[in-house]
């Protein structure tokens, strides 16, 4: 018996389109694991309008990877994710707030990237928790050696105006670099 023969039988799905969240997933995997992208598609899309988070997350995730018969449009990846993240969605909520950090397909918004984050690590979500781990370590790296750049070089740091810009990023690589010339040549005296 061929694999997707196993797979059909394995998956009772109605034909009516009476579908539970659970038998649409199954049967948009198995079209999708067949092929027939264009059939999954219809399908994500029908559920998704019809408010179901778990559709407008793959759709977000389709649109993101430009996969499933889609091409990449960041835009619409973020439109789906917003929808399923407000429903409270965890992995649209993470998925969406590394689009408000990086600025992809919406404006750049690192409040906003913040809040998802925090909003889907508060339900488990591992990732997520990563990954706010990760911002908070970076801004505070970041500025703290962009404050350093303004002190040693009396200058402005583009970071704490620019949103970490790449001018503050470059000062602080330097101001990093300074201090511990100056905290290597104050050991050396002694």
């Amino acid at each position: 018996m061929s694999e997707s023969k196993i797979i059909e039988q394995e998956i009772t799905i109605p034909d009516d389109k009476n579908y539970t969240e659970e038998q649409m997933l199954d049967k948009g995997m198995y079209l999708s694991t067949r092929g027939d992208y264009e059939e999954a598609l219809t399908l994500y899309r029908e559920f998704a309008e019809q408010g179901y988070a778990s559709a407008q997350y793959i759709l977000g995730e389709l649109y993101e990877d430009g996969k499933g018969g889609v091409s990449q449009d960041w835009e619409k990846a973020a439109y789906w994710y917003t929808k399923a993240a407000k429903q409270g969605h965890i992995v649209a909520q993470n998925n969406l707030g590394t689009l408000y950090y990086n600025g992809t397909g919406v404006f750049r918004n690192k409040t906003k990237a913040h809040w998802l984050h925090r909003q889907a690590a508060a339900q488990g979500d591992d990732v997520a928790l990563r990954n706010l781990g990760r911002l908070n370590y970076a801004d505070t790296f970041l500025r703290v050696y962009s404050i350093l750049g303004v002190i040693l070089f009396g200058g402005i740091s583009w970071a704490l105006f620019d949103d970490i810009g790449l001018v503050g990023l470059a000062g602080g690589a330097i101001a990093g670099w300074i201090v511990g010339w100056k905290i290597g040549q104050m050991i050396r005296r002694k």
